[in-house]
């Protein structure tokens, strides 16, 4: 039995070890923001993919900007419309997201590729709903498709406890 304590107090502390935790990405020459990411999963219909929740702001232009990185490309769901100035999302409101278990709201959004395999979502996330990311616990995103009735790529991300790297990354939004 005690052996039985120990292995689960063991597997206990093993989870809290290995819990989501911000990355920060430091400042360099030619990018002076911090910023914070975080992984998290997007799905469409039965697929997913990993995906990473990256925040910052800069001082001399908030809101805060969010990207949504898709680590892969989810099968079924036509990314490029969203693609580039003036794609889809652009001209429509087919993002929202939720803060904690506020309600979605919509928002304007743009992507691009950054790198190979990897499709990046942007939008503004004001200075109120970038605030209450310190406290809440959760972040989701939803996309609908440019074309057709699918069902909305949806992406949702557990927020560490420890929001001090956040913070950091929001300093300059008041957040």
């Amino acid at each position: 039995m005690r052996n039985g304590v120990w292995a689960l107090g063991l597997a206990l502390l093993s989870g809290v070890v290995n819990a989501a935790s911000w990355q920060l990405a430091e400042p360099v020459a030619d990018n002076p923001l911090i910023e914070a990411r975080v992984k998290g999963t997007v799905s469409f219909g039965r697929h997913s993919v990993p995906a990473e929740l990256a925040l910052s702001c800069r001082r001399d232009a908030p809101p805060a900007w969010t990207s949504v990185r898709l680590l892969g490309k989810p099968k079924g769901f036509d990314l490029a419309p969203f693609e580039g100035p003036g794609g889809a999302g652009e001209k429509g409101r087919l993002a929202s997201y939720a803060v904690g278990r506020a309600r979605f709201l919509p928002a304007k959004v743009s992507g691009a590729w950054a790198e190979s395999g990897v499709f990046g979502l942007s939008f503004a996330l004001p200075a109120r709903e970038a605030a209450a990311l310190v406290d809440v616990r959760q972040l989701q995103f939803r996309l609908k498709p440019a074309k057709g009735r699918a069902s909305p790529l949806e992406a949702r991300f557990d927020l560490p406890g420890d929001s001090a790297p956040l913070k950091r990354a929001l300093s300059g939004c008041g957040a």
